[in-house]
């Protein structure tokens, strides 16, 4: 990190690009995501566990990531949500 201070431009780019992942994240199912990548490890070595020795590290490093993402997924469903109701309100007058 450095010890310059961001300028207002700078800000409000890493505003604009917080946001913009937040809402890109809220229009994936990230939640169903994970609980189906939870299934996977629970019945996979069962049922077919050379296949899932194959995969387990990759479909793990993703589930890692997407884990790492589901606070900016929540943000973003709860902006979405905000920009609904607004506009249904807008629509209302």
């Amino acid at each position: 990190m450095s010890d310059e201070r961001l300028d207002g431009a700078d800000v409000q780019r890493v505003m604009f690009v917080l946001q913009a992942a937040a809402r890109a994240l809220a229009t994936v199912p990230l939640d169903q995501y994970l609980a189906d990548v939870d299934h996977a490890n629970t019945v996979a070595p069962i049922f077919n566990p050379t296949l899932w020795m194959r995969g387990e590290k990759s479909m793990n490093e993703w589930a890692d990531l997407a884990r790492a993402a589901l606070p900016l997924w929540r943000i973003g469903r709860q902006i979405e949500k905000a920009r609904a109701l607004a506009e249904s309100k807008a629509g209302a007058r």
